[in-house]
């Protein structure tokens, strides 16, 4: 009985601090979150192709799976036309070179989306992920999970701005 109770006292005090943690490194922001992240209904989604020594295909590549996850997740229509929309998302894939290791340089290739608003031309938000690499899985599916990452980050947003925006209506 007593190993049980201790391995409950064990198993609550890595809940604790696995919550406390969790929630240190997500902090909710303080200050008011821009309220088209939950009233827009249309995105634009633009190709800013960024600094890439991998060329276009890198860029094209960003452009395109971000547009089908955009749709995949259904939050958004996506508009034909920046006028058309309420938000623009802007995506773009860099690897600029860099520190040089023995005379070879290295590449740091993160995707990264910055929203506008096509009003003001303003930036509302951004965010940045960098590649994520393994090697057990191929450019494409690095790419893809960079992505999915950055997807995420926006989704979090966007729930925290409804929850927000919900909270102020009351």
């Amino acid at each position: 009985m007593f190993a049980t109770l201790r391995g409950l006292t064990l198993f609550t005090a890595s809940v604790l601090s696995a919550t406390t943690i969790a929630t240190a490194q997500t902090p909710a922001p303080s200050a008011p979150l821009p309220a088209q992240l939950s009233t827009a209904k249309k995105i634009f989604l633009s190709n800013a192709s960024g600094k890439s020594y991998s060329g276009m295909a890198a860029s094209d590549l960003t452009y395109n799976d971000f547009h089908s996850a955009l749709k995949s997740w259904g939050r958004y229509e996506l508009a034909s036309t920046p006028s058309d929309a309420d938000m623009i998302f802007e995506i773009r894939y860099e690897a600029p070179f860099g520190p040089s290791n023995g005379g070879n340089s290295v590449e740091f290739p993160e995707a990264m989306l910055v929203i506008f608003d096509p009003k003001t031309h303003v930036v509302l938000w951004a965010f940045s992920e960098p590649l994520v690499s393994t090697k057990h899985k191929s450019n494409e599916q690095h790419l893809a999970d960079t992505l999915n990452n950055l997807l995420n980050d926006v989704k979090r947003l966007v729930a925290l701005a409804e929850a927000n925006n919900a909270s102020s209506r009351k």
